[in-house]
């Protein structure tokens, strides 16, 4: 009897002239033909025609981004729905909510905030229970909740607005998707990864069901799944999401609309992370000119663009071109969000981490700090984030000699990463080396070997399951980003096991990448999709030969070579293959053999890296034990050779 009570309410908002958008599409509604229609013509009358014309003109500012235009005419709906209608109305509610959105855009959240919860309350009040209507008021007030950082507010508006979906439309319906996405998005951001991950995936199948794959919505919830995956470390996974959504984006919203620029950015940073640099630097270029013609030079977006492309430039230490590009940001998201938002701290972080690589510890350290507070005070003590932070507080610290500061923080962001992430994550490889590392520098070397054991098996745990997507041309580089650290090649004098472990991890990078091809090459003329790609393949390569000196064509060429043999290895039945212990190695040489290991390795020396320095790994079967059957050789040029027992 209330669902009927409830329906008769929506009929009467719809013949007043009110049109429910969910999420991006128009629900229709059968308006009752035995609604009196004098009546109804009565409640029609009045100047519809103005209203509808100042409606189209306020969406036509908000469309070109004219925000303060747009302003001006939501306030004036506003003023004349409330004329018309009263406090206490639906439309009334609308209007806040549209004035509302504006606000946001505006980055005035306060107004926004008490609008939104205006217009929750006006929905709460007209219908006797709870509606499609107040679902989008909870999930309005969520999301800018979310913006602001303010995650605890935000989750049990968004499980409400579920819930009430769920009820009103069903489990296969875009505002259930809506919802699902918005709360996984939540989660995400909470570190709530194996919550997150069920319900991107069952609004990714409600949308493809509902709209098929080229519709925005489906962009998005490949883009939210595809981010999801990126920040577990399943790059494999993240990458054909990513791609995916951009295409749908460029083709249905082109090139200048800040969703296309959303989806170059993420795909940017992943191959930031795959290592192919000069790929990611000019993705990161055209996302940030986007968001700056689009949404301005101080809006959020344009602040993380300018981020991630300081964190390239960073990373190829290129220092000079990142530390202005970080100030901007921190400048931006000081102003939007003031000092306790997520977005600050990420600012804070990277400009730190910055003056740490430049060895200007003094203004890193009360960065690290003021970011890791921020943190713990909006994410919580158990986020990925938090635990970056105290991972570069304590390498920080490190770096100084504070090895009593250095190792409770090393400790504390090892235990969230385990528990968030799990082993084999990048990050939790970094901190389990970093902690390795430490104890070596203390002395201990039985922990130290240890963790930087752990930390060599999770790193190719990581490389034995990306790897195989990757393009034959970039695997080495993606290896040599996530290679093992340098920093064990200066130190084969202080710890006798840091031998082994330089051989161990050398032996099965080389011997995974070698695998992983070998088996390739044997599979992908089997009967099958992947034999028409490695025809195609073929064909490539041929071309390629027959190019010459056609310098751009062969460029074009290897790029399609590259995105076919992607396509080619994801087709391709999963690889099995295993990491092989040198005790494994020792019984199948022959006795009177040697196995010699060439390295090349970059010495980090007073807090900076040097020039790089070669070194030959020896291993004599022959002898009893690694002390003695194993030996490293450092190659330097012009030198007599040295060896290191």
């Amino acid at each position: 009897m209330a669902l009927e009570i409830v329906i008769k309410k929506i009929i009467l908002f719809l013949a007043l002239g009110i049109t429910f958008f969910g999420n991006n599409f128009l629900t229709i509604y059968v308006i009752s033909e035995t609604l009196d229609r004098e009546k109804k013509e009565q409640l029609l009358a009045g100047h519809e025609n103005i209203f509808d014309e100042i409606r189209l003109k306020a969406r036509e500012l908000e469309d070109s981004s004219d925000w303060v235009n747009a302003e001006k005419l939501r306030i004036q709906i506003l003023s004349l729905i409330k004329q018309r209608y009263g406090l206490n109305h639906p439309d009334t509610a609308q209007s806040l909510v549209d004035l509302a959105l504006v606000y946001q855009e505006l980055f005035e959240y306060k107004k926004a905030e008490s609008l939104y919860k205006q217009s929750l309350d006006i929905y709460k009040r007209f219908f006797d229970s709870d509606t499609p209507f107040t679902a989008t008021s909870l999930n309005n007030l969520a999301c800018l909740y979310t913006e602001l950082g303010e995650y605890k507010k935000a989750e049990p508006l968004y499980v409400e607005a579920l819930e009430i979906n769920k009820k009103f439309f069903g489990l296969n319906h875009p505002a259930t998707a809506k919802s699902l996405n918005n709360l996984a998005s939540l989660y995400r951001k909470l570190g709530k990864y194996e919550k997150a991950e069920p319900l991107h995936i069952e609004a990714l199948e409600i949308n493809k069901k509902f709209f098929g794959l080229n519709h925005p919505d489906t962009a998005t919830s490949l883009i939210n799944l595809g981010s999801l995956y990126h920040e577990l470390g399943m790059y494999e996974k993240a990458e054909p999401l990513y791609k995916q959504s951009l295409e749908i984006r460029k083709n249905l919203l082109g090139l200048n609309h800040p969703a296309t620029g959303n989806s170059l950015n993420n795909l940017a940073v992943l191959y930031e992370y795959l290592g192919e640099y000069e790929k990611a630097e000019l993705l990161h270029i055209e996302s940030l000119e986007i968001r700056k013609n689009v949404l301005g030079l101080n809006h959020p977006a344009t602040a993380t663009s300018l981020i991630n492309l300081g964190r390239l430039y960073t990373g190829v230490g290129e220092y000079e071109k990142a530390e202005p590009l970080y100030i901007e940001a921190l400048e931006i998201n000081k102003k939007v969000f003031g000092l306790n938002h997520p977005n600050t701290s990420k600012s804070l972080n990277h400009l730190g981490t910055l003056y740490g690589y430049l060895g200007e510890y003094k203004k890193a350290a009360p960065l690290y700090k003021q970011a890791l507070e921020i943190r713990k005070k909006v994410l919580g003590l158990n986020h990925p984030y938090t635990a970056i932070s105290l991972s570069n507080l304590s390498i920080l610290y490190h770096k100084l000699g504070m090895y009593e500061k250095a190792e409770p923080l090393y400790i504390e962001a090892l235990e969230i990463n385990k528990k968030v992430l799990g082993l084999n994550h990048p990050n939790t490889v970094i901190v389990l080396n970093n902690l390795g590392l430490l104890y070596e520098d203390l002395g201990e070397y039985e922990k130290s070997n240890k963790f930087l054991k752990d930390s060599v098996i999770s790193n190719l745990n990581f490389i034995k399951r990306v790897v195989p997507f990757l393009s034959l041309s970039n695997r080495i580089k993606f290896t040599d980003n996530y290679g093992f650290n340098d920093k064990i090649f200066i130190n084969l004098d202080k710890n006798i096991r840091n031998k082994e472990l330089a051989l161990f991890s050398q032996i099965n990078t080389k011997g995974l990448l070698e695998e992983i091809e070998k088996k390739q090459s044997q599979l992908k003329f089997l009967p099958g999709p992947q034999k028409e790609i490695a025809d195609q393949l073929k064909i490539i390569n041929q071309y390629i030969a027959n190019s010459h000196n056609d310098q751009n064509k062969i460029q074009d060429l290897i790029r399609d070579r590259e995105s076919l043999e992607k396509e080619l290895y994801r087709v391709m039945p999963k690889l099995k293959t295993r990491i092989v212990n040198i005790e494994e190695l020792i019984k199948v040489m022959p006795s009177d053999s040697i196995l010699i290991e060439y390295v090349r390795y970059y010495p980090y020396v007073n807090g900076g890296w040097n020039s790089p320095r070669y070194m030959a790994l020896v291993l004599d079967p022959s002898k009893n034990d690694f002390n003695n059957g194993l030996i490293a050789i450092s190659l330097e040029e012009g030198d007599a050779l040295t060896w290191v027992r």
